[in-house]
């Protein structure tokens, strides 16, 4: 057996809405902490944490998705396949007000079998 891994998703919300969980779900792996039903104005943290435990099998891999009033979604996915260098933690805004919103992704470790990034959300 392998040693596992874990990804850790922080969330920084800097909109003046709350962000609320539409959907999330796990291809590979378990949820160590499950996607935080909200994220208020303001909110700073870590918002999900995904594990696999044999990360030479495969690392813990999906999405999570937060929509607010307005109608856009955020769609985050990310992936730590295998506890190598092809890591990834991608966000997306999506619907008909998705271009007024900026996103930056801090580092999302490509080394390593537990990385750890934070998703700034901002207008």
């Amino acid at each position: 057996m392998g040693n596992a891994c874990t990804a850790t998703i922080k969330i920084k919300n800097d909109l003046n809405d709350t962000m609320t969980l539409n959907d999330a779900n796990l291809s590979d792996g378990k949820w160590k902490k499950y996607p935080k039903e909200s994220l208020t104005s303001g909110f700073n943290d870590t918002a999900a944490k995904a594990e696999s435990k044999d990360c030479a099998m495969i690392g813990p891999e999906g999405y999570i998705k937060y929509g607010i009033p307005d109608g856009t979604t955020f769609m985050i996915r990310f992936s730590v396949p295998y506890g190598n260098s092809d890591n990834y933690l991608h966000c997306t805004a999506e619907g008909s007000k998705a271009g007024r919103y900026k996103i930056n992704i801090d580092d999302f470790s490509t080394d390593g079998k537990s990385p750890s990034g934070t998703i700034t959300i901002s207008r």
